[in-house]
Order: C-alpha cells, then structure tokens, then sequence
C-alpha cells in the first residue's frame, strides 16, 4: 500500500506541468468549493475527508461511509451568480459509490457589440455530472477516482469536457491520529468552444490532518499546485463537542493562501441524529462575504 500510495504523490509532481502552465482555465466554476464544513476550514480538507463532501475534495474519503448519505448546497454567490450541489452516496459491497451534479446560473449578462452600442441581455449556465467510486484497500490506506462530464453553455454556444479526480489517503502507523492525503482534481480534456478551448483547472492537492483528544479535535494543511495560479497553503481546524451519544455542535476556523490570501474562514456546524447542518463564512476582499449552507441526511 506505501507502494501505491508513493505512486500517487509521484504522479501529483510529475502533473505540475498539466495545462502548459500557469495560466487561463476554463470552467472555473469546478473551483468552487462543496460542503460547508471543508469551506469554514479554509479548505484544507484533503486529510480530513470523511462524508459524501469528499467526492469534491479527495474522493478517497468516500470509503470512509458505512451508511447512505444524502446532502447539498446552495451559494447565492456574487453578482447574482447561483450555484446548486446535490450529492449522494453509499456502500455497495466492499466499496463505496456517488454521484452528483454540479449547476451554475449567470442571469442577464449585458451585450455590448462596442462601446457605444447596447444589443440586449443573456444568460449563461455551467453544469457538471459527477459519478464516484473509493475502497478502503487494506486497514490503513483508501483510493477513490471521480469520472466528470462537463457542459457549459453562453448565449448559443455550448462546449463540453470530460475530466477525472484520483485521491488517496493514508494513516501511518507509526503515528495515532495523523492522515495523510493526496487528490489530483479536473485532469481531463480542453473546453472548446468553436475552434478554441481552455484546458480545465487542473489542481493538485497533498494534505495532512491531525486528529486529537479522542477526535474532538483536528488541525489540517493543504499544499495547493493549480495550473491557472500559484501555489498556496490552506490550513483549517474544527472542534466538535458531543452534547449526548447523537447530539454535537462543531466551531471551526480556517485561512487560505494563494489568490485568496489573507482571507479567513469561520463557521460552525449541527449534527443532531442522522441530520447535520453546517454554515460557513468566507471573505473575498473587494469582491464580498458570502455564506455558505449545506446539509448532510444519514439513512
């Protein structure tokens, strides 16, 4: 298992160079981030995933689900951007299988044919489809790998992509309570539309978490590499208090680096039976504050 796991670090350093270099990519909206709780820790969730949200972050974390689960988000984001996650996932055998769909609206979008000349309003719309699969190989190592089709459409244009996610996670032996993890994300063919395309945001992700005090507590840092900015460091934390055996609430804090740099994170969450609801608040200087909302439903 070190062997195949070696092998997925190896293949995260030899794709640095994926896209042609730093540079413009399409379908940004793959960037945006799913699940509450990953986003209220800065989104360095690579190590921690442990819900149906890992299919976004390291699907390997899927592997971790022993009982079905059903979840979404919805993100009212800026300029009247929305976005909608609906997610599921669940054991089928010695594995772990999900799926979801990804959708974003770009309402009345001005046309402009120079700039004196106004020709009317349009919409663009983005939408990904998202199946999964993970498998917990032996006692100490998960694999997981997302297969993505991708339709973006603006005014009459549409264009297409197909993509993969490979992730890993880890728990050395030799020391209690610390994951390592490793997730290759959106490596797939271009986005064109006519005759030119953009290559899609390619991201390498290797994290570690560090679980402490019975798992009450978890510190975790994520080493970012994408092909459209430069590398940065998430690092987040979470502290759950269990109020009775079905019962928690959860804090957490986060700071991102790279194009978000110097933003932080916060949020906290509810876990009350076989429900759990989460809130997180992300800065984005200039551009805003949003706010983030997303549930979990346990069968």
């Amino acid at each position: 298992m070190k062997r195949i796991f070696l092998v997925l670090v190896i293949l995260t350093m030899c794709s640095s160079a994926y896209g042609g270099g730093k540079g413009e990519s399409g379908a940004a909206f793959l960037k945006i981030g799913q699940g509450a709780r990953a986003l209220a820790m800065g989104e360095a969730y690579t190590a921690v995933a442990d819900d149906l949200y890992a299919s976004y972050w390291n699907p390997a974390g899927l592997a971790k689900i022993n009982a079905p689960q059903l979840g979404g988000m919805y993100n009212l984001w800026f300029q009247n951007i929305d976005t909608q996650y609906l997610t599921f996932a669940t054991p089928a055998g010695d594995m772990v299988l999900g799926g979801a769909i990804t959708m974003l609206q770009i309402k009345d979008i001005e046309e402009w044919k120079d700039e004196h000349t106004y020709s009317g309003k349009f919409n663009s719309s983005d939408m990904a489809i998202t199946l999964s699969c993970a498998k917990q190989v032996i006692a100490k190592a998960k694999v997981g790998a997302n297969l993505k089709f991708i339709r973006a459409k603006i005014k009459n244009e549409s264009a297409s992509a197909c993509a993969v996610d490979i992730g890993g996670l880890y728990h050395p032996s030799s020391i209690n309570g610390l994951t390592l993890g490793v997730s290759l994300q959106n490596l797939g063919t271009s986005l064109k539309f006519k005759t030119e395309g953009d290559s899609l945001p390619f991201n390498i992700k290797i994290g570690c978490a560090y679980r402490l005090f019975e798992e009450r507590l978890i510190v975790a840092a994520d080493l970012n590499s994408p092909n459209d900015s430069d590398m940065n460091i998430r690092i987040g934390t979470e502290y759950t208090y269990s109020i009775d055996q079905n019962n928690s609430v959860a804090i957490r804090a986060g700071h991102r680096g790279g194009a978000d740099a110097g933003k932080f994170t916060g949020g906290c969450g509810l876990r009350t039976g076989r429900f759990q609801l989460d809130y997180a608040y992300l800065s984005f200087g200039n551009l805003d504050d949003t706010h983030r909302v997303s549930i979990i439903k346990r069968f």
